[in-house]
């Protein structure tokens, strides 16, 4: 979200452009085949989105637990967000 805000135009209602025209700059990682802690990570990363997206599809039936599903999305997202931040090399700001 950070590079979205740097670097995307932001339209009405909050939203931001993302155009071939800005996506051509954006910085992507690409994970060196040959370092075993990289391809570890981008595994790890893998599983954890997937695991994001099946909660997401998951159909809670009470208040309480789609509160402790989002509490689990939220702290996966984290730790995905920390791992994406440790690829690039960025410390992540501690509020």
């Amino acid at each position: 979200m950070f590079l979205f805000t740097q670097m995307f135009p932001k339209l009405r209602g909050d939203f931001y452009e993302p155009s071939w025209v800005f996506f051509q700059n954006f910085p992507i990682h690409v994970v060196d085949p040959s370092n075993p802690a990289q391809v570890q990570q981008k595994g790890r990363i893998i599983v954890l989105v997937g695991k994001m997206l099946e909660m997401h599809r998951y159909h809670s039936s009470t208040s309480h637990e789609k509160q402790h599903l989002q509490g689990i999305i939220e702290a996966t997202a984290f730790e995905v967000d920390r791992m994406v931040l440790s690829l690039y090399g960025i410390e992540p700001e501690v509020n």
